[in-house]
C-alpha cells in the first residue's frame, strides 16, 4: 500500500526459550514391609439347633418430646406491620446526639429489626450507620417504638423490617 509503512520485529530465539530441565535425581524408596502369615486354629463349635434369644432393639425416640422451635420470621406478608403514630413517633423518641450536633452530622441510619406477633420491636441492629453517636440513638428510638404486627394466613407472625432513621439539623443548629 503507498504511503504506509511495515515494520515487523522478531523476538530473539533464545529469549523465548525455556530453561534447560533440572536433571533429576532418583529417590530410593526403602522395601521395609514384612509380610507374616498367620494361621490361626480355632476350635470353634456351631450349633444350628440351639434357640437363639434376640431382644428386640430399643425403640425409637418417641415424637411426643416437645421441642421449641424457633418461629419463622417472614420479609413479606399479607398485612405488613404498621408503626404506631407514624414516623413521627419515632422521630419525636430521638435524643440528638451532643457530638452530631457539634459535628453537624447529618444523614440516615438504617436499622434492621423483627417484628413479633404483639408488636414488639426484637434484635435492633444498624445496617448502615452515620456515626457520632447516631447510631445508638436510632437504636432506642426504635426499641422504643411499637407496631401493629404483620399478618399472614389471619393470625400475626413475627416480620423482618427494616426502618430508615433520618437525623438533620434546624438551620440555628448548623450555624451554632
Amino acid at each position: 500500500m503507498p504511503g504506509v509503512n511495515l515494520a515487523l520485529r522478531t523476538a530473539s530465539t533464545a529469549a523465548s526459550s525455556p530453561p534447560p530441565p533440572r536433571p533429576s535425581t532418583p529417590i530410593e524408596v526403602p522395601n521395609d514391609e514384612i509380610f507374616v502369615d498367620e494361621i490361626l486354629d480355632l476350635d470353634a463349635e456351631l450349633r444350628f439347633d440351639d434357640p437363639i434369644n434376640l431382644t428386640p432393639p430399643p425403640a425409637p425416640p418417641s415424637d411426643d418430646v416437645v421441642t421449641e422451635e424457633e418461629p419463622e420470621i417472614f420479609v413479606v406478608v399479607e398485612r405488613m406491620p404498621e408503626l404506631i403514630g407514624g414516623l413521627q413517633t419515632i422521630q419525636s423518641k430521638i435524643v440528638y446526639p451532643e457530638i452530631a450536633r457539634l459535628a453537624g452530622i447529618e444523614g440516615r441510619v438504617m436499622v434492621s429489626f423483627v417484628i413479633d406477633e404483639e408488636g414488639n420491636v426484637l434484635n435492633p441492629v444498624v445496617v448502615r450507620g452515620i456515626g457520632g453517636g447516631c447510631d445508638e440513638a436510632a437504636v432506642d428510638a426504635v426499641r422504643k417504638a411499637k407496631f401493629t404486627p404483620g399478618m399472614q394466613r389471619g393470625r400475626p407472625v413475627r416480620v423482618q423490617f427494616t426502618l430508615p432513621v433520618t437525623f438533620k439539623l434546624n438551620v440555628s443548629e448548623k450555624n451554632s
